[in-house]
């Protein structure tokens, strides 16, 4: 591979080879850009990038081993000039706040146009906080936290808090068994109770809603 010292050194990091595979294609055909790394998951990814020294990093939010938003809390204080981009398919109000206040640099969905890719390369740390445009202002409307995150009608036992906890940090079914000294079984069960109680389906919903409650 051929760098130019002029040239913006990018890192995409998303489990979806076949998306990460085609946005490399994207932006290995803009002028003085090249994707030097596609990585899968969120595991090791400090050291990775400390080696790699990227100047742009293309980061989805649900990644196996670790998530975006942990992975975000870890490397931007270790890389304060890396330009950090969500690249992601969920357009969330709370977690665009989120973001922004661990301090990436934009919120990108995964429809954005070639142009918004090549305005976010090119960006400086101090240029504003950039969200897509396809992004509906609903979405990107203010909105108040609930005080209560566990109602009446939705009864989290201690366990479950403590699960959530491991589940936002990345945890898997049998580093949970390890830490709780329970069975993976039991871990299961408590994960699909909790899926259950708070109505959600993806992991990324249920980060969405620890952050949200004040958890983590």
């Amino acid at each position: 591979m051929n760098i130019n010292d002029s040239d913006k050194k990018v890192v995409i990091v998303d489990d979806q080879n076949l998306f990460a595979e085609g946005i490399a294609k994207i932006v290995n055909g803009l002028d003085k850009v090249k994707v030097i790394a596609t990585i899968d998951s969120g595991e090791n990814i400090t050291y990775q990038l400390s080696i790699l020294q990227p100047d742009v990093l293309f980061l989805d939010l649900n990644l196996p081993k670790k998530n975006g938003l942990e992975i975000l809390k870890e490397i931007r204080g270790k890389f304060p000039d890396l330009i950090i981009a969500i690249l992601t398919m969920y357009e969330d109000a709370y977690l665009i706040k989120k973001i922004r206040e661990h301090k990436a640099n934009a919120f990108l969905s995964k429809s954005a146009s070639i142009d918004e890719i090549q305005q976010v390369i090119f960006s400086g740390k101090e240029d504003p906080f950039y969200i897509s445009k396809n992004i509906n202002e609903a979405t990107n409307s203010s909105f108040e936290l609930v005080e209560d995150p566990f109602s009446v009608s939705v009864q989290i036992t201690q366990r479950e808090k403590e699960i959530i906890r491991l589940i936002v940090d990345g945890k898997s079914t049998e580093e949970i068994s390890d830490i709780l000294i329970i069975s993976s079984e039991t871990v299961k069960s408590h994960r699909k109770n909790i899926f259950r109680k708070l109505n959600l389906s993806k992991v990324t919903e249920l980060i969405k809603y620890a952050y949200e409650y004040k958890l983590i």
